[in-house]
């Protein structure tokens, strides 16, 4: 059985990646909805992981959050239009003091 693995990029949190500091706080936005995008994949599709990862541009030696997903069955449905309206209506519906709090555990 092949693998495949596939970066998802949310446009909601690229304003973040411009700086250090933004990019700390884009991966503890995604490493906060972790659990909740892998429960939506597991609702939806068998055979698929999803992690936070570094991304990193070959130009450039910095490196970026974005999600992971592993395809263990080259079959499954493609997660990724899912995985980005979920980050899209959790940066809109999620309050700052809900990521703060996150920010500081």
């Amino acid at each position: 059985m092949e693998k495949g693995y596939q970066i998802v990029e949310s446009r909601s949190i690229a304003p973040l990646l411009a700086t250090s500091g933004g990019r700390s706080i884009a991966r503890i936005i995604l490493n906060w909805a972790m659990p909740k995008i892998q429960n939506l994949i597991d609702q939806s599709a068998n055979g698929i992981r999803a992690s936070v990862i570094d991304v990193q541009f070959h130009s450039n030696p910095d490196t970026y959050p974005a999600i992971g997903l592993q395809y263990d069955n080259p079959d499954a449905d493609d997660m990724e239009d899912a995985v980005l309206a979920f980050i899209e209506s959790l940066m809109v519906e999620t309050s700052l003091h809900q990521f703060a709090k996150v920010a500081s555990e």
